[in-house]
């Protein structure tokens, strides 16, 4: 489920402007709540000249509507008013695309009846809990700066778990390597070609170099090492005979090798590519700030989503229970300021059992990062959406979620 809302701000909202407006939506194929009680009351009294639906709503203490919107049955405009000049329209439907086309539709029908430019009627209240504010007074209070990113500029996420998995590699000459027959077990959620294309990328940033190999083909063994192909050629075409099997060089198998550099030590030292992996992440997801600033304090970073901010925590290694104290104090530093918060620990071991019943939520598998991504901010979705009710629907229990119908 997604949801949208915008408040408009005029004056006054007279009922006739409401009246207009619902009259104006129901002739364009919009079904209404309102329209529908007020047409199920007549069957039940007598007819009057001053029962029609505008006028109706003059006699309402306030004004709240649910609407289906044509050809989109899975969508819903609720229109209440919050304030008596403050009109809220709130729009939830099953994705982003779905909403904002009806958003946009339903805003022009506004636009015909009240008679003037919705940019008039636009109103700056949503930036109280916008992310305008959160880079105001959440970034500040958290201490964070918005720090550079990896040498390899990238969002995607595959060259940061790429540069993960090459690290817990076997180590040649001292530093972390791998063949490139391994890469697509390196990342085995991603196809070879997306692996390979990844750690390209790490190559050409100079935090990967790469190597050509000789290995003996009976026991594995590297036999020469070269940085240049054209090396590799010269050796494998003279007479040399393997020491270990006997086979002539040249065939033997030949491959190419990457090997961590040092200028990668400074990028791992602070957990900036865990950190840069998750702000891919948050970013694919629909956060609509997002700030890391790794290896610096009790938190490497702050997101915003939808009224809520996201503070956490990426390490390397299994988390500890100090750590998880740390981040909730954060926590409370944000909701003292009147925010709804969550606490978010990502790390790339298991996490002991005893933290997930601290109040953090804990991912602790890489590979799954998107889809546990996806189950928290769902819940962030659905309290939006509850805190966006209009005060009519909430005593009957009814969720935002329980008016659009299962697919």
């Amino acid at each position: 489920m997604y949801v949208e809302s915008v408040d408009f701000k005029r004056q006054s909202w007279e009922s006739k402007i409401l009246g207009d407006l619902l009259t104006r939506l129901i002739a364009n194929g919009y079904q209404g709540l309102l329209a529908e009680v007020h047409q199920a009351a007549g069957r039940f009294s007598r007819p009057r000249a001053d029962r029609s639906l505008p006028a109706s709503l003059g006699q309402a203490d306030g004004f709240a509507d649910v609407l289906i919107p044509p050809a989109q049955p899975h969508t819903r405009v609720i229109f209440f008013l919050a304030q008596p000049d403050l009109l809220r329209m709130v729009v939830a439907g099953r994705n982003q695309t779905e909403v904002r086309r009806v958003a946009t539709a339903t805003k022009m029908h506004l636009e015909a009846a009240v008679g003037g430019h919705i940019s008039e009627l636009l109103t700056d209240v949503a930036d109280r809990d916008g992310p305008d504010r959160f880079r105001r007074e959440v970034v500040p209070a958290l201490h964070l700066t918005a720090a550079g990113g990896l040498v390899v500029g990238l969002r995607d996420g595959a060259p940061m778990q790429m540069m993960l998995a090459l690290r817990r590699q076997p180590a040649f000459r001292g530093r972390p390597t791998a063949l490139g027959s391994q890469l697509s077990t390196l990342l085995p959620d991603k196809p070879s070609e997306q692996a390979r294309e990844a750690m390209e990328r790490l190559v050409s940033s100079k935090i990967v170099e790469r190597w050509h190999v000789v290995i003996c083909r009976q026991g594995g063994q590297w036999l020469a090492v070269a940085p240049g192909l054209d090396e590799i050629k010269s050796f494998i075409g003279s007479s040399v005979a393997c020491p270990h099997c006997g086979t002539r060089m040249g065939e033997e198998i030949q491959e190419v090798a990457y090997r961590l550099t040092e200028a990668a030590d400074a990028q791992l030292a602070d957990n900036r590519p865990l950190c840069e992996l998750l702000d891919a992440a948050l970013r694919r997801a629909g956060a609509e700030a997002v700030v890391i600033d790794p290896g610096r304090g009790a938190i490497d970073g702050a997101a915003f989503y939808r009224g809520t901010v996201l503070v956490f925590r990426a390490r390397q290694g299994a988390p500890s229970a100090e750590e998880t104290a740390q981040l909730l104090e954060q926590a409370r530093v944000v909701e003292q300021q009147g925010w709804r918060v969550v606490s978010l620990l990502v790390c790339d071991q298991p996490a002991p059992a005893d933290l997930r019943q601290s109040g953090v939520f804990v991912v602790d598998n890489i590979s799954r990062l998107d889809a546990a991504l996806e189950e928290i901010l769902s819940k962030i979705r659905e309290q939006q959406a509850s805190a966006l009710l209009p005060p009519v629907l909430r005593p009957l229990a009814i969720s935002v979620a329980d008016l659009l119908p299962p697919e």
